[in-house]
C-alpha cells in the first residue's frame, strides 16, 4: 500500500491517520503521540507540515 494522507476522519491535514493506516496502528495513538512530540521536541510541527506538503492525498 503507497503511504497516502487520508481524507476522511482526518483531523488537520491527514497525516497522521496514513501514517497509522500504513503501520496498523489507531490514528488517534499517533496522533498523541505527534501532539507530545510537539510540545517537548518542537522538530514535530515541521516534519508534520513538511509531510503534509509531500505526502499525496488519498483517492478515496
Amino acid at each position: 500500500m503507497k503511504l497516502t494522507r487520508i481524507r476522511k476522519g482526518k483531523m488537520i491535514g491527514g497525516v497522521c491517520g496514513g501514517i497509522a493506516r500504513q503501520l496498523g496502528w489507531d490514528a488517534s495513538v499517533l496522533r498523541v503521540i505527534t501532539l507530545v512530540g510537539a510540545l517537548f521536541a518542537g522538530v514535530t510541527v515541521f516534519v508534520y507540515i513538511a509531510l503534509w506538503l509531500l505526502m499525496p492525498q488519498d483517492d478515496f
